[in-house]
């Protein structure tokens, strides 16, 4: 006999619904690849706060270190090992501004409803890249389910697989009056 609630269990049906449409949604390459751009200038006031990472966190970096480790292909396309990436608290601000937004206002995309992009989020959190990549997701908790998920669409592959790459900041925020109930969002980068 279960003790988890009607209510706990409609709760993980609706998350694992929600994380298969997610899989089914097509992800657009322009906005999961990497970019270099031009970005405004960020002074010492505008450094991001410390913003260490928790334990879905630290698990995550750990796993994309783990599969960054080891050649692969995303789709057609191959890819040679990387090197690790270290826990950027910037990044980590940014990727957690947009968890909170996606969460809150209830979207799931690159691109925000007021229109803010992952370049505009980094240089606000105060980290000066010369290129960067964005994966999220929707409707997952568990970090090794997540990367998984990411590894399984090539768009998103090819973000965590992408050499030039040197720091990496994510967010996991849940709420459960959102249509996903969580969002991720991983925001990889090379500093200028």
């Amino acid at each position: 006999m279960s003790s988890r609630s009607g209510f706990t269990i409609a709760k993980e049906a609706l998350r694992a619904c929600a994380a298969l449409a997610l899989l089914a949604v097509v992800a657009v390459v322009a906005a999961c690849a990497p970019r270099a751009e031009p970005g405004p200038s960020t002074s010492a006031a505008a450094r991001a706060p410390e913003l260490p990472p928790s334990p879905d966190t630290s698990r995550l970096l750990a796993l994309v270190n783990e599969a960054r480790a080891g050649a692969r292909r995303c789709g057609d396309a191959p890819f040679a090992p990387a090197p690790p990436v270290a826990w950027s608290d910037a990044l980590a601000l940014a990727a957690e501004r947009h968890s909170r937004a996606m969460a809150s206002e209830g979207f799931l995309d690159h691109v925000s409803p007021s229109g803010s992009t992952v370049g505009e989020r980094i240089a606000a959190a105060g980290y000066r890249a010369r290129a960067w990549g964005e994966t999220i997701a929707g409707g997952y908790v568990d970090p090794a389910e997540t990367v998984a998920g990411f590894l399984a669409s090539p768009p998103h592959c090819a973000v965590l697989m992408a050499a030039d790459f040197s720091a990496l900041g994510a967010a996991l925020v849940e709420d459960d009056a959102s249509v996903y109930l969580s969002y991720w969002t991983l925001v990889l980068a090379a500093p200028r």
